[in-house]
């Protein structure tokens, strides 16, 4: 074999490895640009999952408060809720579900108590205003189921908040 022949073969294997490094670069670079764009489109889709269920949620509590629904009501629209935490549960965090029910019922036992007082704070609730303090004190369960549900609607914020400014 010639020096020429072998240099000939030398320059060919050079560009063969060229060719395989640039393609294997650009494949990368494909694979990596996708999986961003898969990724991005999943957090687009969590994002309006985190919104849709706290418009849901707070619908439901609104509509408790302004008594435009009854026990059957209030059923169907938790079994809806939770249908479509069912339908959404690959965007939801493990916990959500649990977080979410918890607060309906507190806000349902709340309503309970409040409409059981028929006074200013049924009145002020029914406004879906901010029941004051001196009105809260007057009964200790108010107060008290009050202040979970505030801890609970809290938690749902601050994790809607985070979900949705990632």
């Amino acid at each position: 074999m010639s020096n020429e022949s072998l240099v000939a073969i030398i320059v060919a294997l050079i560009a063969l490895i060229g060719t395989l490094a640039g393609i294997a670069v650009n494949y990368r670079q494909w694979r990596q640009d996708r999986n961003a764009e898969r990724s991005k489109k999943y957090g687009a889709e969590r994002r309006e999952t985190y919104k849709t269920l706290w418009d849901q949620v707070e619908a439901l509590n609104a509509s408790l408060r302004r008594n435009k629904i009854d026990e059957t009501q209030f059923t169907e629209l938790v079994a809806d809720l939770n249908e479509f935490m069912l339908r959404k549960s690959a965007y939801l965090d493990d916990n959500d579900q649990s977080l979410t029910n918890k607060y309906i019922i507190k806000a349902k036992q709340f309503h309970d108590i409040v409409s059981k007082s028929e006074g200013e704070a049924e009145v002020v609730y029914g406004m879906t205003m901010e029941i004051p303090p001196q009105i809260l004190n007057s009964a200790a369960d108010l107060k008290e189921t009050h202040q979970q549900l505030n801890s609970l609607r809290d938690k749902i914020i601050g994790k809607v908040r985070s979900i949705i400014a990632e």
